[in-house]
């Protein structure tokens, strides 16, 4: 809602519940908790996003920033990336992973995954398009993907073995390669997705680094781009190979 009391209004609504902030000084002091705004809820933390702080007479000047976690000690936070060059799919752009951890006396703990996709169509940069899947697959190299479509029974990373018919209701029992399931979300090319997945870990036995991720569309499953997730911003799939061969190559005419 855009209007009520605090409990009722949107969680991002800061002002709404405590009204205008007028000040100078660079901190401002709020007097009791902001409702609707639980940075560990899960699915729903505004934790990333981000805050928009507007002045002027009609609000229309403003400065923007991010909320991003102030760790303290035995907290670290992880970053791994998907990216697709349009080389050899037809999307272009970056999915992005963050996840912070806690290591206690009793083990490590990890806060949910926060997914920030940014991709477009490789070829038509002005499409928009909203419904697609992200699946992370139990294979380490595009290559290796055997088939146009994705079988969530066969194909989907799956290192808990649970049934792949779960929901969103319940993450856990579902795939942990089946983001789009585990979050009810369907993702848009051509515009930025933000959503956080409960069972996505970033580190540990079962993490997802060095999985093939893919991209389809929703209705058939069928294959629109695939990369490999890595530690680093550098292309992992068979886009960068292609770039660098059409590379040399033009280099080689040049010479010749």
């Amino acid at each position: 809602k855009s209007s009520g009391n605090a409990s009722e209004l949107k969680s991002g609504d800061i002002s709404g519940q405590f009204s205008m902030f007028e000040t100078k000084s660079t901190d401002i002091a709020v007097d009791g908790d902001i409702q609707n705004y639980d940075f560990f809820s899960k699915q729903y933390t505004p934790m990333y996003r981000s805050v928009r702080v507007g002045y002027g007479e009609d609000d229309d000047d403003y400065v923007c920033a991010n909320l991003n976690p102030d760790l303290d000690e035995g907290q670290s936070e992880k970053e791994l990336y998907a990216l697709f060059y349009g080389y050899d799919s037809e999307i272009s752009g970056e999915i992005k992973f963050k996840q912070v951890s806690i290591t206690t006396a009793t083990g490590n703990f990890y806060l949910p995954t926060n997914i920030q996709a940014n991709i477009q169509h490789s070829n038509h940069t002005n499409w928009v398009t909203d419904s697609h899947r992200i699946y992370v697959t139990k294979y380490s190299d595009c290559t290796a993907f055997p088939n146009a479509t994705v079988d969530p029974e066969t194909d989907v990373y799956n290192p808990y073995v649970v049934d792949a018919d779960g929901d969103a209701e319940f993450p856990h029992f579902v795939p942990v390669g089946d983001i789009s399931t585990q979050t009810g979300q369907l993702f848009s090319i051509g515009k930025r997705n933000f959503v956080n997945a409960e069972n996505l870990p970033l580190s540990g036995t079962f993490s997802i680094e060095g999985k093939a991720v893919i991209v389809t569309d929703a209705l058939e499953n069928v294959y629109i781009g695939c990369t490999v997730i890595t530690d680093t911003r550098v292309n992992a799939g068979k886009g960068l190979a292609v770039g660098v061969l059409t590379l040399l190559a033009s280099v080689v005419m040049m010479m010749w």
